[in-house]
């Protein structure tokens, strides 16, 4: 029985001769996409699709969740509700 971590369907299965003439299956996750906005779902521009924390992030308000259309319609909305 193939463990517990691997049965889940969302694994890629590649089936691999081995030296030794064995077919095995190997279990890979499946690659990661593009981190989108959280409003809009729009593709976020500046932001590794890599989950690597060390590379940079934008370092405006809401960098790395929220693209800059939105980010301009919350400031604007921000500042028309202090008015």
């Amino acid at each position: 029985m193939v463990m517990l971590r691997y049965r889940s369907r969302s694994k890629i299965r590649n089936k691999l001769r081995t030296p030794g003439g064995k077919l095995v299956l190997h279990h890979r996750s499946r690659k990661s996409g593009n981190h989108r906005c959280g409003n809009c779902r729009s593709i976020l521009a500046g932001v590794s699709h890599k989950n690597i924390l060390s590379y940079k992030r934008p370092s405006r308000m809401h960098g790395g969740s929220l693209c800059t259309q939105c980010v301009k319609a919350i400031i604007i909305n921000m500042v028309e509700g202090m008015i």
